[in-house]
């Protein structure tokens, strides 16, 4: 009868051992490997949505570097936003802006979005822009804060365009953001300072 060598059934044991080790060794870089992978796409899609949510006023923000760098003694007068989908309670979809600045020599800058936190070049015109008090920017109150301000108010219509600006009359005071549907209903003033909600022309 054949007997096999104590060695080979040694060598076939050590070959078992070899092959155990190296597939839990296999498994655990396989394992490591997807768990960095999940951790990295997780980093890069937080990245990535904070990215889409550049804010209202963080677009202004982009609107007045690139003005101020052609027109350094441009002043914020007053940001213009619509929602080209039509009416939301949704601050994110003001997805079209116009921000319009004062300039020196009594003329008037202009700067138009062409995406989100992209702008246009800046449009120079030679007159001045009426009934609007300059805004010391920034200003601390975000759109989304107004909107909730407008709506703890009872004011829970649906908006197509929001303004920032600080009207001229009938009494200067604080920025406003101001709500509007089209121009036959009342429009919703949010103050930028205080909170207070009121409706108005």
């Amino acid at each position: 009868m054949y007997r096999v060598s104590p060695f080979i059934v040694i060598l076939k044991s050590l070959l078992a051992v070899l092959l155990r080790l190296r597939f839990r060794y296999n498994f655990k870089v396989w394992f490591f490997t997807i768990a960095e992978s999940e951790k990295l796409k997780s980093r890069n899609n937080l990245k990535s949505n904070k990215m889409a949510i550049l804010s209202f006023n963080g677009r202004i923000n982009i609107a007045e570097r690139i003005v101020t760098e052609k027109y350094p003694d441009a002043q914020l007068y007053e940001a213009d936003g619509v929602a080209s989908q039509g009416p939301t309670s949704d601050p994110n979809k003001i997805d079209q802006l116009r921000v319009v600045f004062r300039n020196s020599g009594n003329s008037t800058v202009i700067i138009e979005s062409t995406g989100w936190g992209t702008f246009g070049e800046p449009v120079l015109i030679p007159y001045p822009w009426c009934e609007d008090v300059i805004i010391k920017w920034p200003v601390i109150m975000e759109l989304d804060e107004a909107t909730k301000f407008k709506e703890a108010a009872g004011y829970k219509s649906l908006f197509a365009n929001v303004t920032l600006r600080n009207p001229l009359g009938p009494k200067i005071g604080n920025p406003y953001f101001i709500f509007g549907v089209n121009h036959t209903e009342p429009y919703i003033f949010v103050d930028t300072v205080t909170g207070k909600v009121h409706s108005g022309s």
